[in-house]
């Protein structure tokens, strides 16, 4: 989070929170950007609020992991990366 205010995020900015190994594609990232993503606006379709107030304010990748190689897929699931609007990351909306 700091790093995030001393490069100068502002509340229209999305942050991303990711392990190293953990990526999303350009193009998936260049659509947060250009898309209208409702976890990422304050007024949602319709009238009603989108992020619910920063209730729900992340938009969550799901992880496939293989453990030892792609032929060893395991059952957990995990849910990262996350991306998430500066509007709702305290600090950096105020």
């Amino acid at each position: 989070l700091h790093r995030w205010k001393l490069a100068g995020m502002t509340k229209d900015d999305i942050g991303y929170l990711s392990d190293v190994d953990e990526l999303f594609t350009r193009d998936f990232l260049r659509a947060m950007q250009l898309c209208d993503v409702p976890q990422f606006t304050s007024e949602g379709k319709n009238g009603k609020d989108g992020h619910n107030n920063c209730v729900a304010p992340k938009v969550y990748g799901l992880v496939a992991i293989f453990e030892g190689s792609p032929m060893c897929v395991s059952s957990e699931e995990i849910y990262h990366p996350a991306l998430m609007i500066g509007e709702c990351i305290e600090g950096i909306r105020d």
